[in-house]
């Protein structure tokens, strides 16, 4: 690493640009979240009246994207540390998605999944029904960034392999948060679980039909 990261950091900031780096990490945040949003979404709609759906919609968007926002400054000077460390490439990015694998198997991941999963009573109208879907929106985001946090990294690292990256990240993410609600303790990630079924798939097919 750099003899002075800090400076490292600051003059990456200074070539690349604020408004570049805040650009580039809302159109990964925008490719990468919907998947994982599919319940809170679906939540929120059916406890809004029609006519308010696109409005709480649009709250909820707000208060999710809030500790995105906020968490984007460290993430991005973490990538950077992280590009001096390791460099950038299919090898660092592969390193992060094993931390990945590591923190998902964590008691503490577990906390902010079971959290992530908790629902929110969302008013009927008025002034009520906004704050309830800002809120919702608020609490799933905080609880989202905590619990998927090293998965935003992968890509960061990635260079020319930014999209495939992005892309098992991304799945990585939907899968975890398929998981019920549960314990917290060290556990085998639902991921390395669909990697094992998805290895002994050709395995099983032959057999089938040896």
């Amino acid at each position: 690493m750099a003899a002075d990261p800090g400076a490292a950091v600051a003059l990456v900031l200074l070539i690349v640009g604020p408004a570049a780096l805040a650009g580039g990490w809302l159109i990964m945040l925008a490719v990468m979240m919907p998947p994982v949003l599919r319940w809170p979404v679906m939540h929120l709609w059916r406890s809004s009246l029609p006519a308010r759906r696109p409005r709480a919609l649009g709250l909820f968007l707000v208060g999710y994207g809030v500790p995105w926002l906020v968490a984007g400054l460290p993430m991005v000077i973490a990538a950077i540390l992280l590009r001096l460390l390791l460099g950038e490439g299919l090898a660092p990015a592969i390193a992060i998605l094993l931390a990945a694998l590591l923190w998902n198997a964590s008691p503490w991941q577990r906390v902010a999944l079971n959290r992530g999963h908790r629902s929110m009573r969302i008013g009927v109208s008025g002034w009520k029904a906004d704050r309830d879907a800002a809120a919702f929106g608020l609490s799933h985001g905080g609880w989202c960034v905590l619990s998927c946090w090293p998965w935003m990294l992968a890509p960061m690292l990635a260079g020319a392999w930014h999209a495939p990256i992005m892309a098992a990240a991304t799945v990585a993410m939907v899968v975890e948060r398929l998981a019920s609600p549960g314990r917290p303790r060290w556990r085998l990630p639902r991921t390395c679980v669909l990697i094992g079924v998805l290895a002994e798939a050709p395995k099983r097919m032959q057999v089938n039909h040896g």
